[in-house]
Order: structure tokens, then sequence, then C-alpha cells
């Protein structure tokens, strides 16, 4: 028996110090192009100017760089990257998110990651969205919003989109976005031995 819980506790050990703190947007299988914003934003695009969102080198959550956003007002204050068309399997189940992190803010901001499966190839006709939980991230750490979705019989390609909103102006980071078949993190929520 005492043999036996100190394999068991061995095997819990090993689990709990090799896993990652952050979820690794490099790993095969994700479909997201320039995943961790480690160089530049190449591959995804702002939709609001001025100041837009741009890479920064400062704290990535898993490598060297991530994207600065900031909050601009229309509206409410918004900032939302997209991400280049990604190409799906009908009836197919993916995992999608990103990392957040609050820099600044004058109020609560709220951030999510959102699919958006398109009937073509092209990302360009009809738009079936699926958004993760909100998250209200904190200057302390990343934290991640993900989800998943399941594309229709007719859906060929997926947008991603990773959005923050405020009632007041703000600055956040954005980095490691993933989507792809079996991505969604699984966390270790409890865990006892009898």
């Amino acid at each position: 028996m005492k043999k036996n819980m100190r394999i068991l506790t061995l095997c819990v050990f090993g689990i709990l110090v090799s896993a990652p703190s952050a979820w690794p947007c490099q790993v095969a299988g994700n479909l997201v192009t320039n995943c961790g914003f480690n160089a530049d934003i190449t591959g995804w695009t702002s939709s609001i100017a001025d100041p837009a969102c741009v890479h920064n080198n400062a704290d990535g959550s898993s490598a060297v760089g991530n994207s600065q956003c900031g909050g601009q007002a229309v509206g409410v204050f918004v900032v939302q990257l997209t991400s280049t068309c990604i190409d799906v399997a009908p009836n197919t189940t993916y995992g999608f998110g990103a990392d957040f992190r609050l820099v600044s803010s004058g109020g609560t901001v709220n951030c999510f990651a959102r699919a958006e499966a398109h009937t073509n190839n092209t990302c360009e006709t009809g738009v079936f969205p699926t958004e993760t939980p909100g998250i209200n991230p904190t200057a302390a750490s990343y934290t991640q919003a993900s989800g998943s979705m399941t594309t229709g019989v007719a859906q060929e390609s997926v947008v991603m989109r990773i959005q923050c909103s405020s009632d007041a102006d703000f600055v956040v980071h954005l980095d490691d976005a993933f989507f792809g078949i079996d991505l969604t993190p699984v966390e270790l929520q409890e865990f006892s031995v009898e």
C-alpha cells in the first residue's frame, strides 16, 4: 500500500512540476498565425487605429513578446485583434482562447476570445460566432479566456477575434492566442487521495 502511494505521489508530483504556468501557443495543431506576437503582430489586424495594437517586447506570457493594445472611445473603449482566415473541417470540435493581462485602467475591463465560422473557405459568407466566457484581467498575471466550438456541416473557415472593452480608457497585453483541435487546456482543479 505504501509503495503504491509513493508511486502515485511521484506521478502526480511529476505532472504538477511539468505543467506549464501559461498555455504555450507554439504547439503542434495551433492553427493561429503568430500566436504569441513574439516579433510583431503580423497575421492580425487591429479594428481600431490610433494607437491600435502594437508589438511589445516586455513581458510575453510564454516568450519574449505580446500585443499591447490601448482602448479607444467608440461608444465604449474597445480593442480588438482579428486573425487571418483559418481553414477548418466541418463537424469538428476546436478549442480556442488567448491570455490577457491588464496594464492600466480607469475602470473594469472585460476580455474574451471569439471564433466566427464561415460557410466558405475565405471567411466571407455566413457568420456563426462562439465566444469564450468574459474575464476581467488583472495586472498581477496573465488570465486565460478559453472555450470550444464545433463547426457545422457546411462550415469551412474561421476568423478568431480577441477583444477587450471598458467604460474607461485602458491598456492590455494580449498573448498566446490558440485555435485548434484538442487545444482546450484542462486544469487540475481538485485532487484527493484516499
